[in-house]
């Protein structure tokens, strides 16, 4: 497949935002909003149907003819958030993006997200960048206490990831940051060096720590920076209770029994 180039094709930083979908007709809206009115929007935009059956590649398809954007939506019927996000990555690579940022279609990137991920690959040596993720305020109902409780969950469990034993030893060359899969961004030719999201299930393996371990093998040109901010929602918390997402987040210790879904959806 071949997709045309992002505008501007002298600057160092060509991004293309990837974003795997399954089933999102409900949240995806926002997201393209949000994409759609970000402080720099000099990128370009794939996302991946991984099999909806809801219509939410059409939603994605009449939200970029509406407002004439030069966004795409590509398809793959592997069912996985890696095998999606993979996919996306790979027709952005295609299309000439020389980084890729990606997100998740329930999530809320800041306005200065892009703007964000192109300064740090301009400004640090960073090859590959994890950023701040927050509760979403407005999925699921929020309120001020439980959100100040979610961040400080969020803390600990980045601070935790560090000890995870499949996250530590002399294989890596530097410190294990926890960097989540709606909120990351890449060089496309580290991207290619180190084989890209596995293209598994999301009951398979976590994507994103995958790569992010990947990363670690062959170089320290990485970083968790805080100014780079996506908010998420929080329906799996909401469906399976606080400990057993967290559980679940660190290396399936949880898995729900036979017949539930791992794909959240409320």
């Amino acid at each position: 497949m071949s997709l045309p180039h992002p505008s501007d094709a002298g600057r160092r930083v060509r991004l293309g935002v990837i974003v795997p979908a399954w089933n999102e007709a409900r949240l995806i809206g926002s997201l393209l909003d949000a994409l759609r009115t970000q402080d720099d929007t000099d990128f370009t935009v794939v996302v991946c149907d991984n099999g909806s059956t809801d219509g939410t590649g059409q939603i994605v398809a009449d939200h970029v003819r509406r407002y004439g954007l030069p966004w795409h939506v590509v398809v793959e019927h592997q069912k996985g958030t890696g095998a999606a996000a993979d996919t996306a990555a790979r027709a952005a690579i295609a299309a000439g993006c020389t980084h890729l940022a990606r997100t998740d279609a329930d999530c809320l990137p800041a306005a200065d997200w892009t703007a964000t991920v192109k300064r740090l690959f301009t400004e640090t040596d960073d090859q590959f960048v994890g950023g701040l993720t927050l509760p979403r305020r407005d999925d699921i109902a929020v309120g001020p206490v439980r959100y100040r409780f979610l961040c400080a969950v969020n803390e600990f469990a980045i601070w935790c990831g560090r000890f995870l034993p499949e996250n530590r030893g002399p294989q890596y060359r530097g410190p294990y940051v926890m960097v989540a899969g709606n909120n990351l961004a890449i060089a496309s030719e580290l991207y290619e060096r180190v084989g890209g999201f596995p293209r598994k299930a999301i009951e398979d393996t976590h994507e994103d720590r995958d790569l992010t371990n990947a990363v670690r093998r062959v170089t320290d040109r990485y970083g968790l920076h805080r100014s780079m901010v996506v908010s998420m929602s929080v329906r799996r918390i909401q469906v399976w209770g606080l400990v057993r997402s967290l559980a679940w987040y660190a290396g399936h210790r949880y898995r729900p029994g036979a017949g539930s879904a791992v794909d959240v959806r409320p």
